[in-house]
């Protein structure tokens, strides 16, 4: 029984230590990168495996001139409440899901 007691505290203990920084930020958005006309909205979420897969298209894309990109934690900011899965990209008004590739991402915005 203490066994599992002391697996659910470091559980709760990893937890807590991953959503802390995100907790107390209260900077929404998380981040912005880049000054161009073509807005995407970026919504992650810290313990989203697929969230980290996503971060190198992402850094790709903010070299982008032509592209403003606004990154939103789902869980914590306002503007994540609507968001129904992570990673998901705002595009033009409609919301794509699931790990996107370079390509896929720019061909919404030229839409």
């Amino acid at each position: 029984m203490k066994l599992y007691i002391a697996l659910f505290l470091v559980v709760l203990l990893a937890v807590f230590l991953t959503y802390l920084p995100s907790i107390l930020a209260v900077d929404c958005p998380q981040a912005s990168y880049g000054t161009g006309d073509l807005a995407i909205n970026y919504y992650s979420s810290p313990l989203c495996i697929t969230c980290y897969a996503q971060k190198s298209t992402l850094n790709e894309l903010k070299t982008n001139e032509m592209l403003t990109i606004t990154e939103y934690n789902a869980d914590f900011c306002p503007q994540g409440r609507a968001i129904r899965g992570v990673p998901a990209f705002e595009v033009n008004g409609t919301v794509h899901y699931g790990l996107q590739e370079k390509e896929t991402i720019l061909s919404w915005v030229k839409a």
